[in-house]
């Protein structure tokens, strides 16, 4: 790559940091972006046949220790498998825009058809739900709060009732790191009587979380409503709750591993396309551990 061969000491010698830093500066940030997530793609292959449906998770992170010089934060937008979590695409959001409107740019790219997009609740609009299935041929799984009172209105009234109103609940219990862990996902169709002014909407569904002590005892309780235009047909409250599983583990599988295991939030690098850059790079790394076997990337780190 020009590195230096140093002849007294019979190896290459790297570049002075002031060098990487201005080279890293210079980069066309978004080109790397396509080139490692070109071959993120590629070695990551295709899912085995009978699988369930491909799904992508779409979330931002802000770089804190980041600033631009008009005093704006860096936010990088990704598109995440839910399975492997490698990122598949990422780009800068501007100082001057939000997620909502880079959510088509992001996605432009991939091959969406027949995939499950999975997304938080400043994605629940109706241009967002209409661009993904009319014009990319996906599907959505979208939380609802209170950015949307009306529908999130429609979907409390639609699944409150006893249990028996409902097709048969998927529950799951976790045990491990200190708490117990229960999640109930109840789903109710969408049909004629119940139309939901949200384009395509086929499910509403909700998921609680029951978390408590080793000793069996509740202590706190989370109940996320939800919507999506996968038909009964298509997705079971089993499957739902996966996607939904597989969305919140993002934050865990990636977005805690930048932080903590390459401390990404106090970065200072802030000037041209560094900040951009450097996430782009760990990201590389991250996602070549995972792809190379490793669960665990400290370890991976390490080894």
């Amino acid at each position: 790559v020009g590195a230096r061969w140093h002849r007294l000491r019979g190896r290459f010698v790297a570049p002075h940091e002031a060098t990487l830093r201005r080279t890293i500066q210079a980069f066309d940030a978004e080109l790397l972006d396509a080139v490692i997530c070109a071959w993120i793609a590629q070695q990551a292959g295709s899912k085995p046949a009978g699988a369930q449906r491909s799904a992508i998770a779409v979330d931002g992170k802000v770089v804190r220790g980041a600033w631009r010089p008009d005093g704006s934060q860096v936010n990088l937008f990704s598109a995440i498998s839910h399975d492997t979590a490698v990122v598949l695409v990422q780009r800068e959001i501007a100082a001057k825009t939000n997620e909502i409107p880079e959510l088509s740019t992001l996605l432009a790219d991939l091959d969406l058809a027949g995939v499950v997009v999975s997304a938080d609740a400043l994605h629940t609009q109706r241009e967002t739900a209409r661009h993904l299935v009319s014009d990319r041929g996906a599907h959505y799984v979208l939380t609802v709060k209170g950015n949307q009172p009306s529908l999130l209105a429609v979907c409390q009234k639609m699944l409150s009732g006893p249990a028996g109103d409902f097709a048969p609940e998927h529950v799951t219990f976790d045990r491990g790191h200190g708490r117990t862990e229960q999640c109930t996902t109840r789903v109710a169709p969408v049909t004629g009587e119940s139309a939901i002014a949200f384009p395509y909407a086929a499910q509403v569904f909700r998921v609680r979380r029951d978390v408590g002590g080793l000793d069996g005892q509740r202590t706190t309780k989370e109940i996320a409503h939800c919507i999506t235009s996968l038909t009964p047909a298509q997705a079971s409250p089993e499957d739902l709750a996966g996607y939904i599983r597989g969305h919140w583990g993002i934050e865990n599988r990636l977005h805690w591993v930048r932080d903590f295991c390459f401390d990404e939030d106090r970065s200072q690098v802030r000037t041209g396309s560094g900040p951009h850059v450097m996430a782009s790079l760990r990201k590389l790394a991250i996602c070549a551990l995972r792809l190379g076997g490793h669960t665990n990337i400290a370890a991976g780190l390490r080894w």
